[in-house]
């Protein structure tokens, strides 16, 4: 919509929905011990307002200073979704293994586990620990990524045929999608050092 409550200030407003519908989840895949993987996020209050304000500064038409003001949301990556689908540790999903670099009994590289072995964290340890596959879900409060867009401009006008403009844009987002790993035990640290040699040495 656009009001004028002067003839010198044109103020513009709107508001924009957006929705996402994401795929349901396959219920052969869910882990049971793991519920998440069961659950996609659905947000549906996800609106956009936008707004704009254009100003005749002295009246005669040659200097407008315009604004503007949105809202917009971004799309959840597809790679992300399909991790979420397939990646969930059930007995029917594929599964992936990683280990740390001080993790005991880690592989060494470029070792290729044979068809129906179980990875171990210490594979020749008498007490084996059975290391359990990757799981990834979303989280329970998951909002899709928004973004928040200001612009200004004045405009001058310096002859018949001549405009000079000075704008600029600026934008801040929030929520935006990134990867936890929720095994890491972020009460303590460790150090890990590397020590590259050159071929030969």
């Amino acid at each position: 919509d656009e009001w004028k409550p002067t003839a010198r200030l044109s103020l513009t407003g709107g508001i924009r929905y957006e929705y996402e519908r994401l795929p349901e989840t396959n219920a052969a895949l869910i882990n049971p011990v793991i519920p998440q993987t069961g659950r996609l996020p659905h947000n549906k209050a996800e609106v956009g307002p936008r707004t704009g304000i254009a100003w005749d500064v002295r009246g005669n038409g040659r200097t407008v200073l315009r604004g503007g003001f949105g809202i917009s949301y971004g799309r959840v990556p597809n790679a992300t979704v399909y991790s979420a689908l397939t990646s969930t540790g059930s007995a029917r999903s594929p599964r992936s293994y990683s280990w740390r670099p001080m993790d005991i009994g880690a592989p060494a590289f470029p070792y290729v586990f044979a068809t129906g072995e179980t990875p171990y964290t210490d594979a020749h340890a008498t007490n084996q620990q059975s290391t359990a596959p990757e799981v990834v879900f979303f989280d329970r409060n998951f909002r899709r990524p928004q973004i928040n867009t200001f612009d200004l401009s004045l405009q001058q006008q310096l002859g018949r045929r001549t405009l000079l403009t000075v704008a600029g844009i600026a934008s801040a987002g929030h929520d935006l999608t990134q990867f936890v790993d929720t095994n890491l035990d972020l009460t303590s640290t460790a150090a890990i050092f590397y020590s590259v040699t050159a071929p030969g040495n």
